[in-house]
Parts: structure tokens; sequence; C-alpha cells
């Protein structure tokens, strides 16, 4: 099945569904685990992601974030949101907003700021254990968080983020593509326009 509109969790096509059943039924399939995200607000109500959780403005006014690494400051800034994501979720909104694209098995979390105003603000990867903390002033229009996707309401103003190394299972079979294929079937790595047109020169 496809999961997400462009489908980076399919474990395979809708025209071997029935193959795929025959395959799952014989017990010729494996366990991808998959970590996850997590993040707690100050009431210790949690939200956790497979994908991304996102921080963002409500309306027109920016909101201000900070973030602190093991008690260490990174970077405050005022902007649209934020995005944290796991390596799965990095090659969705985290790749748009212009972070980078974390390989699949690294146990680390990507947080990129949305739309920064000023200052020099690059995306930061946490290793697993870092204890990260996450401060958000919403504007004038409030913020809100999404949890893969699902919309609600800003739980609070301070939260902790901590990494889940083996939240889920994802049925996968001998044959499906990898992370970085998928990604360039999909269009969504795609190679340079000179390197495309140099490899069809020595085709032809």
């Amino acid at each position: 099945m496809a999961c997400g509109s462009l489908g980076a969790l399919t474990a395979t096509s809708a025209d071997r569904i029935g193959e795929a059943l025959e395959s799952f039924a014989a017990g010729d399939w494996q366990r991808r685990r998959l970590p996850a995200v997590a993040v707690t607000a100050e009431d210790g109500e949690t939200f956790t992601a497979l994908n991304d959780v996102v921080v963002v403005r409500k309306g027109a006014s920016q909101i201000a974030a900070a973030i602190d690494v093991d008690g260490d400051r990174f970077i405050a800034f005022a902007g649209d949101g934020i995005v944290i994501a796991t390596p799965l979720g990095s090659s969705a909104y985290t790749m748009a907003a212009g972070g980078p694209v974390v390989a699949p098995g690294t146990d680390a979390m990507v947080l990129t700021a949305l739309a920064p105003h000023g200052g020099t603000v690059p995306p930061l990867v946490v290793a697993r254990g870092s204890q990260v903390t996450l401060t958000v002033e919403p504007g004038y229009y409030g913020a809100r968080m999404e949890v893969d996707g699902h919309v609600a309401d800003l739980p609070g103003l301070r939260f902790s983020l901590s990494w889940r190394r083996d939240y889920a299972t994802l049925v996968r079979f001998d044959d499906a593509e990898t992370f970085f294929a998928g990604l360039r079937r999909r269009g969504i790595l795609a190679d340079s326009p000179r390197i495309r047109a140099r490899e069809a020169r020595e085709r032809s």
C-alpha cells in the first residue's frame, strides 16, 4: 500500500499485491525497523512521528524559536516555523525547506528552520541520546503543530525532543527498491541537467 502522497513507505506496487500477500503468508519477508521522533510538552503530552513534527505559524506574524542541545544554546530565530524530522522524513518537508537528506539507518534527527528572518540558521543534525529542547514564542496569530501531516493546536511553549529507535515495523520484500532509488524514481532526487545530457550523448 502507499503511505503518503508519494508512497515513500510503499512495500510493493499495486499490480503486485497478490504476489506480495503470498510472499507474506509464506514468511518470505523481512522486518524493517523504523525510528521516530517524539516531541513532549511541559505537561507531559507526547506527539510521535515517523516522518516529521512541524511547528508553524498560523497567520501573518512570525514565531520565535530557540533550540538548545545538551543545555547549550544552538540558535534562536524568528521565522515561519521549524521542522523536526527522522531520516525517513528528511526527504519530505525538511528537504523542501533546504535541509539535508539523512541516510537510512542514521540514528539522528534533523531540525530545519522555515524561512528564518535574518541571522545564520543552518539545519541541525542531532545524534540519538542528545537532550534537545525547543522553546516557541507564537506570534500575534498563534502557531500550530503538525504531526505527520495531522494538525493540532500547539500544546505548550517548551518541548523536549527525543529519539525512538525502533518505534515501528515495516514489511519489506527482497525485491523492494532502496530508499535512494525510490527518491530518484519519484524525481525527488534528480541529477544535474549537464550530467543527464552527457549520459544521453554517451548512449547515442
